[in-house]
């Protein structure tokens, strides 16, 4: 990290996702947008050496903000890996969202994210 200014993954420094305002904001509701239509996921944000957790934070909730104050719906997805080993069958969580009114198309790309997940822990002894 340079003077205290991480890069997000893709490189650009959030300064420069600040400066592009609307424009910025346009560019990613069409990219996620995108993903949701097409149920295809890039690479997805994990824990990458010299990245702050700091930075996605930051963009979810300039995200979240600039739809707030459009007042639209806005859906973000976590992983959270510290209950990793204890958690409810994949399938019911999916009939949860189903349930709740969640598009199937949503409730796909979601279940995307899961399928093929794999943790490891990293120790000094291997």
């Amino acid at each position: 990290m340079k003077l205290g200014k991480a890069a997000g993954p893709d490189g650009v420094p959030i300064e420069a996702w600040k400066v592009l305002g609307d424009l910025g904001i346009n560019w990613l509701t069409q990219f996620l947008n995108r993903i949701t239509k097409e149920g295809d996921l890039p690479e997805r944000r994990g824990f990458m050496p010299e990245r702050s957790t700091t930075d996605a934070i930051f963009i979810a909730r300039q995200v979240m903000e600039k739809y707030r104050e459009k007042r639209k719906p806005c859906y973000l997805a976590f992983l959270d890996l510290d209950k990793a080993y204890d958690r409810p069958p994949r399938a019911v969580l999916f009939e949860a969202l189903r349930g709740s009114g969640v598009s199937e198309r949503l409730t796909t790309v979601i279940r995307d994210m899961y399928e093929g997940s794999k943790a490891a822990i990293r120790t000094p002894y291997g």
